[in-house]
């Protein structure tokens, strides 16, 4: 990221999530863009979910996880974007993943 911002490269590779969080702190403008999976093969996928785990067999924790994600949604999003964690549709997820 740093030689991005000092114009020694003109592009890098990094993770979304630092990606977008150094280049929100950057004193130069700089934009993060996911890699497209049609573009770029679905053999490597560069997009997915964010995802937890639970236990296997430990379905009222898994229920109980999924309903406090649902009802704090709107923060969980706020927290993602104010960190500038860029953000693919399910539907290139879907595409990345090959399914």
């Amino acid at each position: 990221m740093r030689a991005v911002e000092k114009g020694e490269v003109d592009v890098a590779l990094a993770w979304g999530p630092l990606a977008g969080y150094f280049a929100r702190r950057s004193t130069v403008p700089l934009r993060v863009v996911p890699i497209a999976p049609t573009a770029d093969g679905p053999s490597l996928p560069y997009t997915f979910d964010i995802a937890m785990g639970v236990r296997h067999g430990d379905e009222a924790f898994r229920d109980t996880l999924n309903q406090v994600i649902a009802r704090h949604r709107p923060e969980i999003d706020r927290l993602l974007a104010s960190y500038g964690v860029p953000r693919v549709d399910a539907a290139t997820t879907t595409a990345s993943a090959g399914h």
